[in-house]
């Protein structure tokens, strides 16, 4: 383009045009300096998503450090009370550290999930799959720990025709997740709330808790995970052209899984 811009002022400079030579030169300078401006634009938006790539990264990181770090410290201290035989109730002792486990190996998994569907460069093997299908596994995945906290779920019908295009799995692990924190940060007695809508061109699948909303400032993935970092979560989710964003809503905190429809 560059070139082509040269050549062009050397023919200005070395012949006379005529008038209908001159417009079209004219013409043609006007077409390389919009394409200039489109590839500075170009470029400029390529930053910003390199910038967004960085940002992302760095959550990434913060959300799996702790996500990590808190089972790990739980089943090393439940450990070194049997060791040292100081545990008045083993069995306790030896429930926190199964309970654990399980945790740190569905954070394994979702990694596993987000690894395999970097590796496809960002497809997704699709199914056609009614919302409602999605929302009820991911409930029923949540109850039994939901009963043992005293934490009621509460949701509401999607309509039947209202679908997503989706790999069933990654996205029923994802919504699982956040329903799963929602139950975590929500006191005994208190309700955790599934709401489904449909727009033109999305599907948002509300998830409201009792926390009381998030620390100001705070970064998705940064306050205590539920079963999964919510940074791996929203991986998955952007993985399928979405996103998950997080809210604060009166007395709670508000997740929204977002996908197109």
């Amino acid at each position: 383009m560059t070139m082509g811009f040269r050549a062009l002022l050397s023919t200005v400079a070395g012949r006379r045009a005529a008038p209908g030579s001159r417009r079209a030169l004219r013409a043609e300078i006007d077409r390389l300096r919009r394409e200039v401006a489109r590839s500075g634009r170009r470029l400029a938006e390529a930053e910003r998503e390199r910038a967004a790539l960085r940002q992302a990264q760095r959550d990434l990181i913060t959300g799996l450090s702790h996500e990590l770090r808190t089972p790990l410290a739980a089943i090393r201290a439940a450990a070194e009370a049997l060791d040292d035989g100081v545990a008045a109730s083993p069995e306790k002792y030896t429930a926190s550290v199964v309970h654990q486990s399980r945790r740190l190996d569905r954070v394994a998994g979702d990694l596993f999930e987000l690894a395999k569907a970097q590796s496809r460069a960002g497809r997704v093997d699709r199914t056609v799959v009614p919302v409602g299908e999605l929302l009820d596994s991911a409930l029923a995945t949540a109850l039994s720990f939901a009963l043992e906290r005293g934490v009621r779920l509460r949701q509401t019908r999607p309509e039947p025709e209202l679908t997503v295009a989706v790999d069933i799995a990654v996205l029923t692990r994802a919504l699982t997740n956040v329903v799963l924190h929602a139950v975590r940060h929500t006191s005994a007695g208190g309700q955790v709330t599934v709401l489904v809508t449909g727009t033109a061109g999305d599907v948002e699948i509300v998830v409201d808790d009792a926390c009381g909303g998030l620390p100001s400032g705070e970064p998705l993935g940064a306050a205590e995970p539920g079963e999964a970092a919510l940074s791996v979560t929203r991986g998955l989710v952007r993985q399928h052209g979405g996103d998950l964003l997080t809210t604060h809503a009166p007395g709670a905190c508000r997740f929204t899984l977002r996908l197109p429809a």
